[in-house]
């Protein structure tokens, strides 16, 4: 009676291992796959903003609210299993659906950070009004409010000049 007691004991120890094998496997398995791969096929650039203070758990909910991971619960597990918590930094970030997790949680420990500077080129003789034209085109200032500000300014009509400044020449 003992004897068949151990090894039917015995079988269903070894079967309880191979599923433990299994599901750990198979666990490994699906963690590389969200971890490596991205959430959509959409290229399509997002503004995604950290705030000062936000959690871990926060940031992953933002993050599967705009699409940009497929799962909150294998972000916040690369997060922690790589000790990165404290080093996610608040800001204002372009991230892509086509991103996997690795390379979101990357940008946001770097700190690259949405460049809120632009580079415009205005024409010479432009006016103001062309100016402002201009602007309200690359979603700067509306053109009102830009030619509301230049009309406010008070430029003197003329300057007043030594005649011996240096104006770069010998």
């Amino acid at each position: 009676m003992r004897s068949t007691l151990c090894v039917f004991m015995f079988k269903y120890l070894k079967l309880f291992i191979i599923f433990i094998f299994i599901f750990s496997i198979t666990n490994l398995v699906f963690y590389y796959y969200h971890i490596n791969s991205s959430s959509n096929q959409n290229n399509a650039e997002i503004q995604f903003t950290v705030l000062s203070g936000q959690s871990v758990k926060q940031i992953g909910q933002t993050l599967l609210d705009a699409k940009l991971i497929k799962s909150k619960f294998y972000f916040e597990i690369y997060v922690w299993q790589n000790n990165l918590e404290s080093k996610l930094q608040a800001g204002d970030y372009i991230l892509s659906q086509q991103m996997p997790i690795k390379k979101i949680v990357e940008i946001l420990i770097t700190g690259k950070t949405l460049n809120k500077e632009k580079i415009i080129t205005i024409i010479e003789g432009w006016n103001a009004r062309d100016i402002g034209a201009y602007l309200e085109k690359e979603n700067i200032i509306s053109k009102k409010e830009f030619i509301d500000k230049v009309e406010a300014e008070t430029v003197p009509p003329q300057f007043a000049l030594s005649d011996k400044a240096n104006w770069g020449g010998t």
